[in-house]
């Protein structure tokens, strides 16, 4: 029993390394340039050892946008805890996840502006119901409708239409690498002007 937990750790341990090169390779040279020969040599395994655990890259970019989405998912699920009232929650997970976008800038860059079909479909957002397979936007849509946003199928598309709004500031951040005061004072802005549309839509 100890032997098979062990080797289960090492295949989690070897997992984690891959994919850890893999970001580190999206974030110096960009999705592009990534391949199973790169991640291989970069941490001195065998490029049959990646294919041993991934198919191929665009199984590799599959599982590393969950790998990835999964520590966001977290730390929101952490501020929900947290966090009593539902207004100030709306903030938080707003501003959390703009800064874990630009925290793994390039790599969400790659991710969320490529349309090939093995990455939208882990990353589409706008249609609908996809609030059930996305657990971010699940839980901004439930947040909306503790405010009183309508019920499942309006709570959705109103946090898909903020979710697109944090999508277009954020992206033109890490496109045009704003400075770090700018970031703090465009983000601040954002959240206030997001509110501001939640109580119009509650007064209407």
């Amino acid at each position: 029993m100890v032997s098979g937990k062990r080797k289960e750790r090492e295949r989690d341990e070897r997992r984690s390394r891959i994919l850890e090169a893999a970001i580190q390779i999206i974030n110096e040279e960009g999705l592009e340039k990534l391949s199973v020969r790169k991640i291989a040599a970069k941490i001195e395994y065998s490029p049959a050892i990646v294919y041993h655990y991934f198919q191929n890259k665009d199984d590799l970019v599959g599982h590393l946008i969950g790998y990835r989405y999964a520590g966001l998912v977290r730390s929101m699920q952490l501020l929900k805890e947290e966090t009593e009232k539902p207004e100030l929650l709306l903030a938080r997970l707003t501003e959390n996840y703009i800064n874990w976008a630009l925290e793994n800038g390039e790599l969400y860059k790659a991710m969320m502006l490529n349309s090939t079909s093995g990455i939208l479909m882990n990353t589409a957002v706008l249609a609908k119901g996809a609030a059930a397979n996305r657990p971010a936007l699940k839980m901004l849509a439930e947040t909306l409708m503790e405010l009183g946003l309508g019920e499942e199928q309006a709570a959705e598309m109103t946090a898909q239409i903020l979710w697109s709004a944090t999508f277009g500031l954020t992206i033109r951040m890490i496109i045009e690498n704003t400075p770090p005061e700018q970031r703090q004072r465009l983000i601040s802005r954002h959240i206030n002007l997001q509110a501001g549309a939640v109580r119009a839509l509650q007064q209407a």
